[in-house]
């Protein structure tokens, strides 16, 4: 997983849950890829110390997958080749299938 520091993420989920304008599918994407990582690598220790449950860590991992998942599944094939949409194209790769991501119709 690339490095992305925990200001950035905050920055990310606060544009997606707590929305004042419009985010982007790439917004949306990376926040739940990064989410997934988050969570998917946390600790025992450090869940119980949040005050989650195993089951609720793998709800959130499973849900967080598959919603970014779907948000591939709804990216153009020839979206803008920008900084934030190539991010998230690249940390999607890792935790989708690719053969899953677009749709036969988008080919």
């Amino acid at each position: 997983m690339p490095t992305i520091d925990v200001a950035y993420i905050t920055n990310l989920c606060q544009k997606l849950y707590f929305p004042a304008e419009e985010y982007t599918i790439a917004t949306f994407i990376t926040a739940h890829v990064s989410l997934f990582y988050l969570f998917r690598d946390m600790t025992g220790a450090d869940a119980k110390a949040q005050n989650f449950t195993l089951v609720e860590i793998e709800d959130i991992v499973t849900t967080c997958s598959k919603n970014a998942e779907t948000a591939m599944r709804n990216v153009r094939l020839f979206m803008e080749a920008n900084y934030e949409n190539i991010e998230a194209v690249l940390l999607a790769v890792r935790i989708c299938s690719p053969s899953g991501m677009w749709p036969a119709s988008h080919y």
